[in-house]
């Protein structure tokens, strides 16, 4: 008669966060799971395989895996629309219409394996509703307006709030020997009355008015400056600083419609 002896060997099982050290005769993996009442549920797997047969010192690991459909979304901005408008007066402005975003979403499968996600596919998108476009009417209807000053009484179609500094030819960042040195964009000497200008906001050889400083015409620009600045020329001997907002008053006559920007830049802008 022959007496054959099975003994058990040791297998650890990493399963749910936790590790289960046991003892088995159990011939394959799937028969030890069994033994330890360690049930595969959907799409979990376990390494090594179930069909593989035990060894001694076996370290098993059942694999939780879950899916899960996310919705994701994003805005889509809404754009502006100017529209102009002759019964507002220049440089007004009126919220016709509010903007407000759209928005897409999609709707992605997401596969957890022990908690941990470990892919991410996107199975459709659509449009869930789209922007509502901002729409602004502005102003095109031009009032000249008379001004008292100093130099008399002007006439004005335009006032603008801007950034008033200064300079003068020394100061303008060219040597003494610089062939452009005191010379203008427009190619004038330089002196007291020609300001610097951003020509998209103020066209090139326009009147201006600046109370404090007095009459002026556009013939000047400035790398810094930009928007609603405005650099006011003076002479080498009659320099005065200037760092503050004021009024500029652009004076007639009214440039052709083509010439005007109707809508001005809002920057920079003024703390108050």
């Amino acid at each position: 008669m022959r007496v054959y002896i099975q003994r058990s060997v040791p297998v650890a099982i990493a399963v749910d966060g936790r590790t289960i050290k046991t003892r088995t005769r159990q011939e394959t993996v799937a028969d030890v799971l069994a033994q330890e009442a360690v049930a595969l549920v959907g799409n979990d797997r376990v390494e090594p395989r179930g069909d593989v047969p035990v060894a001694g010192g076996m370290a098993i690991q059942v694999v939780r895996v879950k899916e899960a459909i996310a919705i994701e979304q994003d805005p889509i901005p809404f754009e502006t629309a100017w529209q102009p408008d002759d019964s507002l007066e220049l440089d007004q402005q009126r919220l016709n219409q509010e903007g407000i975003d759209g928005l897409t979403k999609r709707r992605v499968r997401v596969v957890y394996e022990n908690g941990q996600e470990v892919s991410r596919v996107m199975e459709d998108e659509w449009v869930d509703h789209e922007p509502t476009t901002k729409v602004i009417a502005y102003g095109t209807n031009i009032v000249v307006r008379q001004l008292e000053t100093s130099e008399g009484v002007l006439e004005y179609w335009r006032k603008i709030r801007m950034l008033a500094t200064s300079y003068s030819a020394a100061t303008c960042g060219k040597e003494p020997d610089d062939p452009h040195y005191g010379k203008t964009f427009l190619g004038w000497d330089m002196r007291k009355g020609i300001v610097a200008v951003d020509p998209r906001v103020i066209n090139l050889r326009s009147q201006v008015y600046v109370p404090g400083y007095g009459l002026g015409v556009a013939g000047d620009t400035g790398g810094g400056v930009k928007g609603r600045h405005i650099d006011l020329g003076y002479d080498e001997d009659n320099l005065v600083l200037w760092y503050r907002w004021v009024d500029v008053y652009m004076l007639t006559p009214v440039p052709p419609e083509s010439e005007i920007r109707w809508v001005l830049p809002n920057w920079p802008r003024e703390r108050r």
